[in-house]
């Protein structure tokens, strides 16, 4: 009889315990974790700590970086191009002719990244009138890729050609009504990652 009572009051001593610590857990909860991540502070001892005030920067931090994330998404390429237009800038500096240092603009209606295998080709078009003026930039992660920048359409036109070319960037104007742009290839025995900015004047851009 003696051994039962001693198993329930060991028993009721364990609820208690149990009870008991979720209680401390709740207070801590209420009064220090919520002032500290949320700026919430029903019992006012997170103000007195500095707690809420630091739970508000937070937030506050982390509106903000959500409003930049859903802003125009070209703001990362604008950031991108900063570095570019830097050099080109620098060029100038050192000398060097306005005519031979070419300042593409910092904002991309486009931008499209692929990684080529061994031996396969790819190609991006844009649709464009006559006289129409795009911008582009491309580059690969580091090895030359052969590429033909060509047009198609009212006729046949290739405007540039090259081998083991790892970046190029310029205009690209139309000289007639269709499709503009470029064809790589893969030469080597790795996987090339290649990644091509456009703006300026065309319809849209196309691509597999």
């Amino acid at each position: 009889m003696g051994d039962v009572k001693a198993v329930e009051a060991s028993g009721k001593g364990l609820i208690g315990a149990t009870l008991g610590a979720a209680a401390i857990g709740a207070a801590l909860v209420v009064t220090f974790w919520l002032p500290a991540e949320y700026g919430v502070d029903p019992t006012g001892v997170g103000y007195a700590l500095g707690l809420t005030q630091m739970g508000l920067v937070k937030q506050g931090l982390a509106a903000a970086a959500e409003e930049e994330a859903q802003r125009d998404p070209r703001i990362t390429e604008v950031l991108s191009r900063l570095g570019d237009i830097e050099a080109k800038l620098d060029a100038l500096s050192a000398g060097a002719p306005l005519e031979a240092v070419e300042v593409l603009p910092a904002e991309w209606r486009d931008s499209f990244t692929y990684t080529l295998a061994p031996g396969q080709g790819f190609e991006v078009k844009l649709t464009m009138t006559e006289g129409q003026a795009a911008q582009y930039a491309w580059h690969t992660d580091g090895a030359g890729l052969t590429h033909d920048t060509h047009g198609e359409g009212d006729g046949e036109i290739s405007y540039e050609q090259g081998r083991d070319v790892a970046s190029a960037d310029g205009t690209l104007t139309a000289a007639f009504d269709g499709l503009h742009g470029w064809w790589w290839s893969n030469p080597t025995a790795a996987p090339i990652q290649l990644t091509i900015q456009t703006g300026g004047e065309y319809d849209r851009m196309l691509h597999p």
